[in-house]
């Protein structure tokens, strides 16, 4: 769901065209009369649904009755639609009562979550899957096996390619965008783990499942009009299991570091080329992180760039890029030998497009909401 992309998912990566096989694009357009159930934390509100027959959010039938990607901004940020990520973390909630703690990497320094589970974060996965070659391009699923794809259940016949993007974090909730799933039921939602390619029917001997959703967690401060606060966590209705194969990213444990400069790599089933189909294979693209200064003063985005996004990309030329149908998807840096989960695919002028580069969540600003919210999960040890 995001607007450019260089071969990725519901934006779809934009890497100067992968020429990967598309399949036919689905939009959505998303109907009012949302049901939700709201938890009070003080001030602050979480939608959080319960029952997967409500819709999440949805609050606002005029903005979302005919709302359709790409994604782009209506409003500029102010002071006045910034609030403070903290008051929407539960007043009771205290990181020392969880089994997590914080372990410092290097190559570039920063910090990521530790659990107790027998696995390691961001490693890649050993392989259950023939390789197979796509157009010349080795697509591998077990290089980013944290990779989800989110589909629309169909009523017959199986889904052709997935709408969203997601990454697995623990074993059993998914970060995705909070505009992927906005006005959406949880039933409506499949999660595909360890899928690689959707024209395929034999990934299912390899690894792949299909799991339900049981709640959507959407970010109470999420802003449809500004694209602030774009993060969400998809609760599946059964544990993962965490082994060799299915490996979650590594997700950062605080705000403290930019990533200037470092390379990124995008991932998803997003279109290859602007306004094309969305791919039925998984694609990849490396981009470099740009600081929130550079974005908000020397790309399209002024004035539209807040704290809690994050810029990658090639600022004057443009060229690669996450697309249509990335939306949701991870954005990860090598961090120490594992992969660290950075940004989530949010939205961009097009594709790929010079002075628009693709703009991301910055997972790390939310990084105590998501463990408040990821209640029962297992963690994998760093």
């Amino acid at each position: 769901m995001r607007v450019a992309v260089v071969s990725v998912g519901f934006l779809g990566l934009v890497s100067l065209c992968l020429g990967s096989p598309v399949v036919q694009q689905v939009e959505t357009t998303v109907q009012p009369g949302a049901l939700e159930n709201e938890i009070s934390f003080d001030e602050a509100t979480t939608t959080e649904v319960v029952s997967t027959n409500e819709i999440a959010r949805s609050d606002d039938a005029s903005d979302i009755k005919n709302f359709k990607y790409p994604l782009e901004p209506e409003q500029d940020l102010t002071a006045e639609n910034e609030r403070p990520l903290e008051d929407a973390i539960p007043k009771d909630f205290d990181m020392s009562q969880t089994n997590l703690s914080v372990v410092a990497m290097k190559d570039p320094d920063s910090e990521i979550f530790s659990g107790r589970a027998n696995c390691q974060c961001g490693n890649p996965g050993e392989r259950n899957l023939p390789l197979r070659i796509i157009n010349g391009t080795v697509v591998r699923i077990n290089d980013l096996p944290w990779t989800v794809a989110l589909v629309r259940k169909v009523w017959y016949g199986e889904p052709t390619g997935a709408y969203c993007g997601g990454t697995l974090i623990n074993s059993k909730y998914i970060l995705t965008a909070s505009h992927c799933v906005d006005g959406m039921s949880a039933r409506n939602i499949e999660v595909r783990v360890h899928e690689e390619d959707f024209s395929s029917q034999t990934e299912v001997d390899g690894g792949t499942q299909k799991l339900a959703v049981e709640k959507i967690i959407m970010h109470p401060y999420y802003d449809r009009k500004t694209i602030n606060n774009d993060i969400a966590l998809l609760k599946l209705t059964e544990h993962v299991q965490l082994d060799n194969v299915v490996v979650p990213a590594c997700l950062p444990a605080n705000n403290d570091y930019s990533f200037e400069g470092i390379e990124g790599t995008v991932a998803g089933w997003g279109a290859t080329t602007e306004g094309s189909g969305v791919s039925s294979t998984i694609n990849k693209v490396e981009v470099p992180i740009i600081s929130n200064e550079d974005c908000n003063s020397k790309t399209k985005y002024v004035g539209k760039i807040s704290e809690n996004m994050l810029c990658a990309g090639d600022i004057e030329q443009g060229g690669k890029d996450s697309c249509q149908g990335d939306s949701g998807g991870p954005l990860t840096i090598a961090n120490g030998g594992r992969r660290t989960l950075v940004g989530i695919v949010s939205w961009g002028y097009g594709c790929a497009r010079p002075l628009s580069p693709g703009v991301y969540t910055r997972t790390g600003r939310y990084s105590q909401w998501i463990v408040a919210n990821s209640k029962g999960a297992k963690w994998c040890n760093a």
